[in-house]
């Protein structure tokens, strides 16, 4: 009869580490998924933002008159500049549309929208500010502007919400630019 016993109380002790186990397991498994989705959505990030930043950089460029941005919207923003040193003015177009249920921030270069680049986004957000650091809707006044992206994963994370949603890893970006063309 003890050894039964002991072979029961072995077999309780051998079940509970095995789970103990599998939920360490687990855990990791959720911890690693959660890190590559946010290196994936920063990769993303990072790559609107490198050809965000050029354009931005080259606000005005060779653009004789004070209007260098010609809209600028809450969630669009065209900048005149001179894209390839020819002496002509191009504009390049950003803002934030929803296409098939997912969201784009969309790069529109002389708008030639067929030509357009896109890419996944959930939020972009552009503020203007004068020369004193306070915010204008004045476009001939806006000597700064700050932008906001959100960019979320189309996959959801392996755990959920205290109310059972899911969670999508979200990785955000903001900038204040100040080019030396306006």
């Amino acid at each position: 009869m003890q050894t039964l016993i002991d072979i029961l109380g072995a077999s309780l002790i051998g079940g509970i580490v095995v789970l103990m186990i599998i939920q360490l397991n687990m855990s990791i498994n959720n911890s690693l998924t959660t890190q590559v989705l946010s290196k994936v959505n920063q990769a993303e990030l990072s790559n609107v933002v490198l050809v965000l930043e050029e354009d931005i950089r080259n606000t005005g460029f060779r653009i004789p008159d004070s209007l260098k941005i010609s809209r600028a919207d809450s969630n669009r923003i065209t900048i005149r500049l001179d894209m390839d040193n020819d002496g002509g003015m191009d504009s390049i177009s950003y803002y934030r549309q929803v296409d098939g249920g997912v969201s784009f921030l969309y790069r529109v270069v002389n708008n030639q929208v067929a030509n357009a680049a896109r890419f996944p986004i959930a939020t972009f957000r552009v503020w203007y500010y004068d020369a004193n650091g306070n915010i204008t809707t004045f476009r001939s006044r806006i000597k700064s502007f700050r932008i906001l992206m959100t960019v979320v994963s189309s996959i959801p994370e392996p755990e959920r919400d205290q109310a059972g949603n899911f969670i999508f890893a979200a990785v955000h970006w903001e900038k204040l630019f100040n080019p030396i063309n306006l």
